[in-house]
């Protein structure tokens, strides 16, 4: 019996070749894209889950009613850990910085350093090449990099016993070679050094500077200990040394392996994911693979009349239901499986363009992976069941009295359930479009808005190894035609401010947060802020460092200064500050949040980074005279710079990701969609092929026999436009939220969307029909 189902089936595939390959196309498109994303939530949910201890290994952040902050203030590492007996290791992790190197004759910049203490590899166990982590970070001057560095720096030779010089400062002998951090790691680096004495000073230091912010604190805690209950601990303990009385305020421990997926501190160590993309990019795939199985259930139904005489003479011989059942539901897993190999192909050739444009790490291996190919195959089967459970359970139920008889009602083959397959598919590939389009209009309006300062043509560097000599470097710069402004401060648009302080708005119990920058007397001008009273900083007022601010408008409405701010004292660290002018409002932060109340306090000198706004019509020759004014000024270090616009750009990298997502998924959804359309289409003419060729004897023209084959169609188009513009409209409506200034959803993004769905729908099934208009009726009717 299985020899038969299995000759039938394959008879059937070879004889329907459109209908097998529209089949084996759409499903192995659906398939791949299933397997790409499993592959992707795979590898997000194993950040961290490498470390054997991982399970007992947690961060210490700090909670208020501002948010979270991942990092500690220093010498909380310390305390905590002689403390409280239930913390087995305690170990802090800095930002990865770039730092210059040297090595004999030889200089470089380095990526991915960090400063670490000797409990690292006790809490963070990354396994060693060649070394003894338990003594490789105990003294200062020691060093550990990774495998690629070392190939990197000293090729195929040991690098051993090496020395290195760090920024000039320190001599650091490499004493450890580390296998390549994991890509599914939330920190990464290349180097590791130990610390310095200065540095040991301030981690292991008696005393805790509440007011300042340093690194991340992650613990380990014993096999016995409770994380619930310890934390409870910290938190009271922590209180009663600052004498705090916040039910706010308080120290979390949050689980290494959460930190990725489900952390939301505002300065994380590195950027992290969020697991709301994983339900997201999941609920797509899926979405993708339905729309390849109705296609499956849709043209297996619509074809049943085809299959109509072997299924009345199977019955009349005896096959039960159950019998024919598993005959098609078999034809369907088989059909699934002859798209697994080109769902496979398509995920090697696909992957590697992948992780490029979306800069992720996807590890695909069927050799050393055995684990995809199972997968693969247990989705494959699934998707069969999937999408041949409706097909076979209708063939099966047709009635051979019917079919033998002529009776077999045709309707109900291409009736109710393949319309709403139609309209489930365009519907689902609307949506799509149309979120992709309001996705790339809220890209455009935050690329063109105006953030209320100049951030063309303006680059960043640091200023802090100019130092003192930082007036006469300005002065340099400005002598060239080719550098309009020069200034030192924060680079504005990214979020960066010197401090905060907490407000209490006038007249009301709301509590804000004021911002400082720290700016030298030209910052104002360089990033071209609006003066709307008073004057800027000026080198001709000796009082201005100690004794002004200017303020933005935000900020004078904060401290209830609407009416005339000018002469209104505000705090400051350094105590109260007159106010000597008033900006325009301005974006600092990305367009996801509301303008922050600014104040400006003068600071003469590098202020750490500094701001050269470059002549429009000659940037380049302007970059070339920065890049020879610091080789004078820092000849051992190269200038490294960034422009602010991409800066503020890179804030948007996401958005842009998921515009792009979006692109390629209505692509590939109103491709599989068409695949589908296309092959009904032509069965469709094939059916009306009398009807056509009658109508055309007794005179109907082309044009009327294309929109006779092409009305249902436009009909079905028309119905999921109505479907998906609510669905659409209620979903991109929710992700602009996101953003405090956004666009408006307008009825133009649904009319565009419908239309090209339309367009698409009538060239997809204008080709079947033009076909079956031109064909010569007397073919059809040569038989009657």
């Amino acid at each position: 019996m299985f020899k038969n189902y299995l000759k039938i089936a394959l008879r059937h595939l070879y004889r329907h070749k459109a209908y097998t390959m529209v089949n084996v196309i759409g499903l192995a498109v659906g398939l791949s894209v299933c397997l790409i994303i499993g592959l992707f939530v795979r590898q997000e949910l194993s950040f961290d889950r490498f470390h054997p201890n991982a399970g007992r290994v947690y961060r210490i952040v700090q909670n208020s009613s501002y948010g979270q902050s991942g990092r500690t203030p220093p010498g909380l590492a310390a305390a905590i850990e002689s403390r409280f007996p239930e913390i087995e290791h305690a170990t802090e992790v800095p930002w990865s910085q770039r730092a210059l190197f040297r090595q004999q004759e030889k200089s470089f910049m380095l990526e991915g350093i960090k400063c670490v203490d000797e409990n690292f590899f006790e809490v963070f166990p990354f396994p060693l090449v060649q070394g003894n982590p338990q003594t490789a970070l105990a003294q200062p001057g020691q060093m550990i990099i990774t495998r690629s560095l070392a190939k990197k720096l000293f090729g195929e030779e040991n690098p051993i016993g090496k020395i290195m010089n760090y920024e000039n400062q320190m001599d650091y002998r490499i004493v450890g070679l580390l296998e390549d951090v994991p890509a599914n790691s939330h920190f990464r680096f290349e180097a590791l050094l130990s610390l310095s004495d200065e540095q040991r000073k301030e981690r292991h230091g008696s005393t805790i500077e509440w007011n300042f912010w340093g690194e991340y604190l992650y613990v380990q805690l014993h096999k016995t200990a409770e994380a619930k209950a310890l934390e409870a601990k910290i938190t009271e303990w922590a209180k009663a040394v600052r004498d705090l009385d916040s039910k706010d305020w308080g120290l979390k421990l949050q689980p290494l392996t959460s930190i990725h997926l489900h952390s939301t501190v505002t300065d994380e160590i590195e950027p992290q994911s969020d697991v709301r993309y994983l339900y997201f990019f999941s609920a797509l795939a899926l979405i993708i693979l339905a729309v390849a199985c109705i296609n499956f259930a849709n043209l297996a139904t619509a074809r049943s009349a085809t299959r109509a005489g072997e299924i009345g003479v199977r019955k009349v011989v005896g096959a039960s239901r159950h019998q024919l059942f598993r005959q098609f539901m078999g034809e369907a897993v088989m059909l699934c499986l002859l798209a697994l190999p080109l769902a496979l192909f398509l995920v090697e050739a696909t992957l590697p363009a992948i992780k490029r444009w979306f800069n992720i790490e996807i590890h695909f291996g069927l050799a050393d992976d055995p684990f995809i190919l199972i997968g693969a195959a247990a989705i494959t089967l699934l998707i069969g069941i999937a999408s041949g459970c409706y097909p076979a359970l209708f063939l099966s139920a047709l009635r051979p009295v019917h079919i033998l008889g002529r009776k077999l009602d045709r309707q109900r083959t291409t009736g109710r359930f393949r319309k709403t397959l139609v309209v489930t598919q365009f519907a689902v590939s609307m949506i799509l479009l149309v979120s992709t389009l309001i996705i790339e209009e809220q890209l455009r309006y935050v690329q063109n808005k105006r953030l209320g300062f100049e951030k063309e043509n303006v680059v960043t560097f640091s200023s802090h190894w100019v130092g003192k000599r930082w007036e006469t470097f300005k002065r340099e710069l400005l002598a060239s035609p080719d550098i309009v402004a020069v200034a030192s401060g924060p680079a504005m648009g990214i979020g960066h401010a010197n401090m905060s302080t907490e407000v209490t708005r006038p007249g009301t119990q709301i509590k804000e947060r004021l911002f400082y920058m720290d700016v030298d007397d030209g910052y104002i001008e360089t990033l071209g802020l609006k003066l709307l009273a008073g004057r800027t900083f000026s080198e001709a007022y000796t009082i201005d460092e100690r004794n002004a601010v200017v303020l933005n408008k935000a900020a004078a409405n904060l401290l209830g200064f609407a009416g005339d701010p000018l002469g209104q004292l505000v705090p400051s660290v350094a105590g109260d500050k007159s106010v000597i002018g008033l900006v325009e409002n301005f974006h600092n932060r990305s367009l996801h949040a509301p303008i922050q109340p600014m104040v400006f306090q003068l600071s003469p000198g590098a202020n750490w980074t500094g701001l050269v706004r470059l002549h429009p019509e000659r940037v380049s020759a302007g970059l070339a005279y920065l890049e020879k004014v610091w080789s004078r000024f820092v000849p051992d270090r190269p200038i490294e710079f960034h422009f602010v616009s991409d800066q503020i750009q890179r804030q948007y990298r996401s958005e842009q990701r998921l515009g792009y997502l979006f692109i390629i998924f209505a692509t590939l959804a109103i491709f599989i969609a068409c695949l589908g359309v296309f092959s009904l289409a032509g069965f469709m003419a094939e059916q009306r092929t009398k009807e056509i060729g009658i109508r055309k004897v007794l005179g109907a023209s082309v044009p009327s026999i294309i929109g006779l084959l092409s009305k249902e169609f436009v009909q079905l188009v028309i119905v999921a436009m109505l479907i998906a513009s609510p669905i659409a409209y209620f979903a991109m409506n929710r992700w602009l939220q996101d953003f405090a200034y956004r666009v408006e959803i307008g009825w133009w993004v649904f009319a565009l969307a419908g239309g090209v769905a339309l367009l698409i729908a009538l060239l997809t099934v204008s080709t079947q029909a033009v076909k079956a208009a031109l064909a010569n009726p007397v073919e059809a009717l040569r038989y009657e």
